[in-house]
């Protein structure tokens, strides 16, 4: 056994799917107003993700947001976690998830 070892990437594109290839479990973290965004995820990033985190759930458009990444990710049989960073809300099930996943 060891500690986990989390790394944050910031963009789309070749890295991430390294990193992806090496991780043993694969976040996708998302906001309201990501908009076009699912467009991209479509194109690519969808496919590494493990779990998709859908994060700021008290900020308006984030119900809108959060049933479109549900439909693309039950296509794909990925977990989805709806979570507020900033209150905590939803962060226990996200590490439940994540555990799961193990």
């Amino acid at each position: 056994d060891c500690d986990p070892v989390i790394i944050e990437t910031v963009g789309v594109g070749q890295t991430e799917v390294d990193i992806a290839a090496v991780a043993d479990i694969t976040l996708l973290v998302v906001s309201p107003g990501f908009g076009d965004g699912i467009q991209t995820m479509k194109a690519g990033l969808f496919e590494i993700a493990d779990i998709f985190v859908c994060n700021k759930m008290d900020c308006n458009g984030s119900d809108l947001m959060a049933k479109e990444i549900e439909r693309l990710a039950r296509e794909e049989s990925r977990k989805v976690a709806l979570i507020s960073a900033i209150d905590g809300k939803g962060c226990a099930s996200l590490v439940d998830l994540i555990y799961e996943k193990e």
